[in-house]
């Protein structure tokens, strides 16, 4: 038996270790389902699929049972429109947004791998070369050619090897580095670890790399002219098409840095012109944070809109914070509420779907402190509360919507598609755009309703400050525990940290690739100083030298 929301608990169960779903998830407690109290189904589940059953079967099974019940809920005669299902794989929502940008990773990865084994493959080539006197004398002293031949690939595999043992080493220094990193945008980074399998699979690549690009080195190195080799003060066995070869190696280590370089440029410019979106908000200077006030406690949505107020009404009066307000969900504080939005007047045409927009109750006070200028209108004031007319913020892109010139000021609005269970909300006021859940988003549907007309009890804060505002974090936790010590302050971020996170995953990628782009060119121009340093060698006439006795 535990206490929830000063509520006694029972448990019925415990989950293992490790497993968080949905995001971040710690405790799970059952979710009626009323149609009725539902504005809209927009609800997430989590099942799984039945031998031989496809996605797409399962999406269409989902849309037919959810229009039965909607069907059955609001009659048949409902205007609203046929119900929406998007179906994904687990591993696919947890690893969405680091997909790419590990793929992005493992081909920059590739093609330092290959540009490596081709510097190696032309060294080598260039070695053997050098060696051609050495595996002259050898050939003529018995030696078959795939005797040679054999020598000095188990060479080339002996580099390679100790290459191998090298690489792993520098894998696990850097994975120790890279957890210490504030990476919050990938998923299970703890869980990161270099076990057998990722050795077995370092020690295939070294030895599937060692013998593709050792036996041409290998080959080529044991079919020396004996002649050329063994004349005094010859020059060496490197012949036109070893110069060749090498000098196509060159060509291609340089093509490839240049292009993991023209990568790397593209991802910095595309990350700049991300951070030069404007989010529809002000993030400097602002202080998020989550509160839950007991539902034991404040049971009656009087009393959490006093407790809610009267915090307000002591965050404002801190010196060096300009504004203060709350909201039900703050920008890129992960959840979206979701509910259907009907224009009033709205005429809709045969299976044309009904719009859903964010759903989200703030406070007096919010839009100054989070810096969402209201275009037209008004902002929230005291006296919308449940005594007067339901009213409601829309941003621009839901006013336009349902209004193309976008005056929507006075108009109408309302949850679900049947007026009878739905009162409509008189728009107040017009903001401008906002982003939610990521700067790179399409513009979505927001509207927002005063929290003095409908409270919830869990809350975000929203502190604007004239100075740095981590430094009221503390001060925040403390005045919350002076109304009341049952209420938690949890996630406690400023926005530019919570902006900065949903960013993490694309400047560690852009910076990885980046240094991949620079070792990639590091290497082409050892390997281009190499073969030119050997070029001139064996260009070279001999030395002579006179002596007047």
């Amino acid at each position: 038996m535990v206490e929830l929301d000063e509520l006694p608990t029972t448990v019925v169960g415990v989950m293992p270790a490790g497993f968080d779903f949905p995001e971040r998830a710690d405790l799970w407690v059952p979710q009626p389902l009323d149609p009725n109290s539902l504005g809209c189904w927009c609800l997430r589940g989590l099942g799984r699929l039945a031998p031989g059953v496809s996605l797409e079967e399962a999406r269409r099974e989902i849309v037919r049972m959810a229009d039965e019940e909607a069907e059955r809920a609001w009659g048949p005669d409902s205007t609203r429109g046929s119900s929406i299902a998007i179906i994904q794989t687990l591993s696919g929502l947890i690893t969405s947004d680091v997909r790419m940008p590990l793929l992005v990773l493992l081909g920059a990865v590739g093609m330092v791998l290959l540009i490596m084994c081709v510097n190696l493959a032309n060294l080598s080539l260039a070695r053997a070369a050098g060696r051609g006197r050495e595996l002259a004398v050898t050939a003529c002293l018995g030696a078959s050619t795939l005797r040679v031949a054999r020598q000095l690939f188990a060479e080339n595999l002996m580099v390679a090897a100790i290459g191998g043992a090298a690489g792993i080493a520098v894998a696990r220094a850097f994975l120790q580095l890279f957890r210490r990193l504030p990476l919050d945008g990938f998923p299970r980074l703890d869980d990161v670890r270099l076990d057998g399998l990722v050795i077995g699979f370092g020690l295939v690549i070294t030895l599937g790399s060692a013998t593709l690009f050792g036996i041409l080195p290998a080959w080529r190195g044991s079919r020396v002219n004996l002649q050329d080799a063994l004349k005094e003060g010859g020059r060496g066995g490197r012949s036109g098409r070893s110069r060749r070869l090498q000098d196509a190696f060159v060509v291609v280590q340089i093509a490839l840095s240049l292009v993991l370089l023209s990568a790397a440029g593209l991802l910095l410019r595309s990350l700049d012109r991300l951070l030069s979106i404007d989010p529809g908000f002000a993030a400097a200077h602002v202080l998020t944070a989550s509160l839950s006030i007991p539902a034991g406690r404040y049971g009656s949505e009087d009393a959490a809109l006093r407790f809610h107020n009267r915090l307000l009404e002591e965050i404002r009066a801190l010196p060096g914070v300009e504004a203060a307000g709350l909201t039900w969900r703050a920008p890129f504080a992960g959840g979206n509420p979701q509910k259907e939005v009907v224009g009033e007047g709205h005429v809709f045409a045969p299976d044309e779907p009904i719009p859903v927009a964010n759903n989200r109750y703030v406070s007096t006070g919010y839009f100054a402190a989070i810096g969402t200028p209201i275009v037209r209108g008004r902002s929230f004031e005291d006296t919308d509360d449940r005594a007067h007319p339901l009213v409601a913020i829309v941003d621009e892109t839901l006013a336009r919507r349902y209004w193309p010139d976008g005056d929507a000021l006075g108009k109408r609005i309302r949850f679900g598609a049947d007026p009878a269970t739905n009162a409509a909300m008189t728009i107040v006021g017009i903001a401008k755009n906002a982003k939610f859940e990521s700067l790179g988003e399409v513009p979505t549907f927001q509207i927002y309703q005063p929290m003095t007309q409908a409270t919830p009890l869990s809350m975000n804060i929203v502190v604007r400050t004239s100075g740095d505002p981590q430094r009221f974090a503390s001060v925040l936790r403390s005045r919350v525990a002076a109304l009341d010590p049952a209420v938690p302050v949890y996630r406690i971020s400023t926005l530019v940290q919570s902006v900065g996170r949903t960013l993490a995953a694309r400047r560690v990628t852009n910076g990885l690739i980046l240094g991949f782009a620079a070792v990639a060119l590091l290497l082409a121009t050892t390997g281009v100083y190499g073969v030119m340093s050997i070029g001139v060698t064996d260009r070279a006439d001999p030395l002579v030298v006179l002596r007047d006795d």
